[in-house]
């Protein structure tokens, strides 16, 4: 009830004021992305550069994909919130739950840049990792919006 609690004024003013707060740090993200994109980093790695931007690029996506869950005042679709789910994250087992993808899309500012830089160290391979990253992140949204889990029923 932390995210959509309106059980009083305060806390409608509360929820408000942090959806206003997420949306701005992600505009603020966004407009870094964008600096990333026009301007040149010729100290750094080329791969690692479009992995930076890959990154920011699905995270804003995916920072403004809370909006799916805070329209409806809900994380859970197809089913009722609050049920027991995963272990820790609580993601639902039996219902479509899109703070998989949310999840998912927001770290790829960390897994993508952090794969590259040490692991992948080539910029077709990054691409090619970026463009399965969100291609994940947009199958497990697809999922939740069809009211079904990504852990079977």
């Amino acid at each position: 009830m932390s995210h959509y609690n309106q059980t009083s004024s305060f806390y409608s003013f509360l929820y408000g004021c942090m959806a206003m707060a997420a949306t701005l740090v992600t505009i603020y993200t966004a407009y870094v992305g964008y600096l990333f994109f026009m301007n040149d980093f010729p100290e750094l790695p080329n791969h690692y550069l479009w992995a930076i931007r890959f990154g920011i690029f699905i995270f804003v996506i995916f920072s403004f994909e809370g909006f799916v869950m805070g329209s409806r005042l809900t994380h859970t679709i197809g089913g009722p919130d609050g049920e027991a789910g995963i272990p820790l994250l609580n993601w639902s087992t039996k219902y479509g739950d899109p703070r998989i993808a949310h999840f998912i899309g927001m770290h790829a500012l960390q897994v993508i840049p952090v794969v590259s830089f040490y692991l992948l160290k080539n910029t077709k391979a990054t691409v090619i990792l970026a463009l399965l990253y969100f291609a994940l992140a947009v199958f497990t949204l697809l999922q939740a919006l069809q009211g079904k889990s990504m852990f079977g029923k």
